[in-house]
């Protein structure tokens, strides 16, 4: 299967972007390989939904024994012009976590609401939790300035997804048991904002509206921080490289710690 003449014409129209300054390509493998043209989709059924399957689904929810906190940005639109896409640059850390935490950065695009919410987030986590993962296409920007299109998600297994995402969201997660009495760091475990340099960050942050045009300067963007985790500089840099770029980020620790 290939990607549908719509997503070939963004797919060209995104090419020959070029990396901020300082920014180079992670080398990112899966310890099991899938079969090319395939990506791993978690199947959840029903004995998991009491477990911690949910807690990418629902962002900025905090249930059972667990606390999720979520800094980045957000966009949502009404059901008559649902996003197709949304793309970013992530810079990639490995930020020191212990057991039962995440720390994770991540793009993702969503849909319904309740029982029906579907989600589908790519991005990088640190502690081996599985990627939550709709036909919705997976693009990678490689070495040679160009897109490979990795596979697809079936949109048989996200029925709310299938025409389009009402919210896109772009930041950082981080997961701890609410037992813990302190919670990991997020992006870098730095917040400067507006140092890229020592703050995690997302660049080239863009959209795919409903007519499938491609939108470098997305409108409407609203913000979210979290407890020890912030958010800020999302602004369009009109440097050729850099585009719609925000940071985001936190060192975590105990609740003294962030009230500092």
């Amino acid at each position: 299967m290939r990607p549908s003449h719509k997503i070939r014409k963004m797919i060209a129209k995104m090419k020959h972007k070029k990396l901020p300054p300082g920014v180079q390509h992670a080398k990112i493998k899966l310890d099991e390989a899938c079969p090319k043209g395939t990506i791993p989709v978690l199947r959840v059924v029903d004995k998991d939904l009491s477990k911690n399957v949910s807690n990418l689904y629902k962002p900025q929810s905090n249930e059972g024994n667990q606390n999720l906190e979520f800094a980045g940005i957000f966009t949502q639109t009404t059901p008559d012009k649902k996003y197709q896409s949304n793309l970013a640059t992530i810079s990639v850390y490995n930020p020191q976590v212990g057991p039962h935490q995440y720390s994770s950065a991540a793009i993702s695009v969503e849909a319904g609401n309740g029982a029906d919410f579907n989600q589908i987030q790519i991005g990088w986590t640190q502690e081996g939790t599985e990627v939550r993962n709709a036909s919705w296409w997976l693009l990678v920007y490689n070495d040679d300035n160009d897109y490979d299109s990795i596979g697809y998600f079936p949109a048989t297994q996200f029925n709310e997804l299938a025409g389009g995402a009402d919210k896109l969201q772009w930041g950082g997660y981080v997961l701890s048991s609410r037992d813990d009495n302190t919670s990991p760091p997020m992006g870098s475990g730095h917040f400067d904002n507006g140092v890229y340099q020592r703050t995690c960050f997302m660049s080239q942050v863009e959209l795919v509206d409903h007519n499938f045009d491609l939108v470098d300067s997305p409108t409407g963007v609203q913000t979210a921080m979290s407890r020890c985790y912030l958010e800020g500089d999302e602004s369009y840099k009109n440097d050729g490289k850099t585009g719609y770029s925000f940071c985001f980020g936190g060192t975590g620790g105990s609740e003294s710690d962030c009230e500092q």
